[in-house]
């Protein structure tokens, strides 16, 4: 699943700076959705940005910020990715950067990541109560309200632990998609998955 299906998307993502926007899309529509509705959201936030029903909240200020930055997130993300022969480093800094970004946080930050260049992962509500880690640890307001990058970097690298002691961004990836088709019955683990290419327009 995360080798087929992660590797499409990361691909896509670098290539352009409107991909990486569709990704970031794709990420806002995810929040406190069921995956199964986010391709048809995903393609209404793509075309109609924060005019989109869906883009709600929040949703709307990060629709306007995408629009506004695909430039600037695609370039700093490629070349902080790029600056960072370790990986671990890379994923440090990668995390650092998209977590402050406007819609985001860890839990979204770390699935950005994740999706675009194979590393942290996201633990969001359903990770944190399979793994039982406190969700106020890792909450997106503790991480943009902390006053100094020290603490930020602190907080990071716990987030990262957590996310290795899960079994890493591979596993995380596997494990959710198994998981979320375990809450169901009508689909499996490598559909639920195949989910995250069909609503960025990806063969599946």
């Amino acid at each position: 699943m995360f080798d087929t299906h992660q590797k499409a998307i990361g691909e896509f993502a670098r290539a352009n700076p409107a991909n990486m926007a569709k990704v970031y899309t794709f990420v806002i529509a995810t929040i406190q959705q069921s995956i199964e509705t986010v391709p048809d959201m995903t393609a209404d936030m793509v075309s109609l940005g924060s005019a989109s029903p869906y883009a709600w909240g929040f949703k709307a200020d990060a629709m306007d910020f995408i629009r506004d930055n695909a430039d600037m997130v695609f370039h700093a993300s490629m070349a902080i990715n790029a600056n960072h022969a370790n990986p671990q480093d890379a994923e440090h800094e990668l995390l650092k950067f998209f977590a402050d970004l406007p819609g985001l946080g860890l839990a979204k930050g770390g699935f950005m990541v994740q999706l675009c260049y194979g590393l942290s992962g996201c633990l969001d509500s359903h990770n944190l109560a399979r793994f039982n880690i406190n969700p106020n640890e890792f909450r997106a307001s503790r991480f943009k309200k902390a006053k100094s990058n020290a603490l930020k970097s602190d907080i990071v690298r716990a987030y990262h632990i957590a996310c290795r002691n899960a079994g890493g961004t591979r596993e995380l990836w596997n494990s959710w998609c198994n998981y979320v088709a375990d809450l169901r019955s009508d689909i499996t683990g490598l559909q639920v998955s195949a989910l995250h290419c069909r609503a960025l327009g990806l063969p599946e």
